[in-house]
C-alpha cells in the first residue's frame, strides 16, 4: 500500500511539474490528406499529372497526442517560419542542436515575448536528397500523402514532409529527429508502400481506384509513425523538464 501511494505521488508530482511549464505550440503545414498521380520524372523531379483531396484532416489526430501525453500547450500563430528555410534537415542524432544562430535568436526572442520555457513545432521540411526527384515535386499543398506512377500501376506509395520538434528556452537547444533514421520513425524517407491485385489508380482520371482501403492502408502506417516519434518527444521533453526540479 505504501509502495503504491508513492507512485500515485510521484506520478503527480511529475504531472504537475510537466504543467507548471508553459509549453508554446507552433504549426506550419497542410493537415489534408492528398493523392498525387505523377509521371515519369526528369532529371530534377516528378511531373504531377493530377492530385486528388482525401478528405481528411491530420491535425485532430495530432491534437489528440498532446492529451494522451498529458502536454498542455498554448497554440500560438504569429511566428515566421521562414527561419527554417536554411536548415539542413538530414540528422542523424536522435537530439541534435542546431547551429544557426539566427534560428536560436528567433527562438528565443519568441520565447522571451510569449513567456514561454518550451515550445513544440510541427512544420515541414525537405527529407529527400539533392538526388531524389521527390525533393522538388511538391509545393507546399501537399505535405504527406499517397502518391501512384504511371510505371507501376497496381502500386500505391507514402510521402511525408512533416516534422516535429522543441525548443528549450532554458538550454538554448532546437530538438529534433526524435527517432533519427530507425525504420519506424517519421524522417524515415523508405516508406513501405503497398500494392493490389489490379490498377492502384484509374488510367482515365488518375484518381485512386480504392480510395478507402488506400486511405486505411496510409493512415495506420502515418499515425504509428507520428505517435512513435511525438512519445519520443514527449519523454525528451519531460526529461528536460524534470531536471530543472
Amino acid at each position: 500500500m505504501k509502495l503504491f501511494s508513492i507512485v500515485i505521488i510521484a506520478l503527480l508530482i511529475q504531472t504537475n511539474l510537466l504543467f507548471a511549464q508553459k509549453i508554446g505550440f507552433i504549426e506550419s503545414y497542410n493537415p489534408i490528406l492528398k493523392h498525387a498521380h505523377l509521371k515519369n520524372y526528369t532529371a530534377t523531379k516528378f511531373d504531377v499529372k493530377h492530385t486528388e483531396n482525401l478528405e481528411y484532416n491530420i491535425s485532430p489526430y495530432i491534437d489528440s497526442l498532446f492529451q494522451e501525453n498529458n502536454i498542455n500547450v498554448t497554440k500560438y500563430s504569429d511566428f515566421n517560419f521562414s527561419v527554417f528555410e536554411k536548415i539542413s534537415s538530414n540528422y542523424p542524432t536522435a537530439s541534435t542542436n542546431f547551429p544557426n544562430k539566427k534560428i536560436i535568436s528567433a527562438l528565443n526572442q519568441f520565447c522571451i515575448n510569449k513567456r514561454i520555457d518550451y515550445l513544440i513545432i510541427i512544420d515541414r521540411n525537405d527529407i529527400y536528397t539533392a538526388f531524389d526527384p521527390y525533393k522538388n515535386t511538391f509545393d507546399d499543398t501537399f505535405d504527406f500523402g499517397i502518391t501512384t506512377h504511371d510505371g507501376t500501376k497496381k502500386r500505391i506509395y507514402f510521402y511525408n514532409k512533416l516534422r516535429i520538434m522543441y525548443y528549450n528556452f532554458k538550454t538554448g537547444k532546437l530538438e529534433m529527429a526524435f527517432s533519427g533514421f530507425k525504420n519506424d520513425g517519421l524522417l524515415h524517407s523508405e516508406w513501405k508502400s503497398a500494392k493490389f491485385e489490379t490498377n492502384s489508380f484509374d488510367l482515365k482520371t488518375k484518381n485512386l481506384t480504392q480510395p478507402k482501403e488506400s486511405q486505411s492502408l496510409f493512415l495506420d502506417e502515418y499515425k504509428k509513425r507520428l505517435k512513435i516519434e511525438f512519445e519520443r518527444m514527449s519523454e525528451k521533453l519531460k526529461k528536460d523538464i524534470n531536471s530543472t526540479k
